[in-house]
């Protein structure tokens, strides 16, 4: 999903592109796809962004983005686990773009059943929701 800070009124890719870009490790791609399948006729390349600030983790690309320093495409999931959601502003587009989550654990140290059990009821509750 494509967030950018709350007071943001654009209502075309240039008006985003010209936000400048919040970037983080693998989202260049993600954008890509996000943006093309939205504006096909508009949106060539990540050439087109204009990267305004780089962050090692994704929850800081919303701290960016609530500051005012651009915008960013981050998963619903960590929208939804934001405390920055009153500075942010969820700009809609009519194409979603579905992207795996993995989870991941160490072989010798599977997750705790109480971990097991919640991941289950978030993932049952996502898809209750989603239809």
């Amino acid at each position: 999903m494509v967030i950018t800070p709350a007071d943001f009124q654009g209502d075309s890719l240039q008006d985003l592109l010209s936000l400048g870009f919040i970037s983080y490790a693998q989202v260049e791609q993600k954008v890509g796809e996000l943006l093309k399948a939205n504006f096909p006729d508009e949106y060539r390349s990540s050439r087109q962004l204009i990267v305004k600030s780089y962050v090692n983790r994704v929850n800081l690309a919303l701290d960016a983005v609530a500051r005012g320093l651009g915008f960013s495409v981050v998963p619903r999931i960590v929208w939804e686990a934001s405390h920055w959601q009153q500075q942010l502003l969820e700009w809609h587009l009519p194409v979603e773009v579905q992207w795996t989550i993995y989870q991941v654990s160490l072989k010798e140290r599977p997750p705790s059943k109480r971990y097991v059990q919640l991941l289950d009821e978030y993932l049952a509750w996502r898809k209750a929701s989603s239809h």
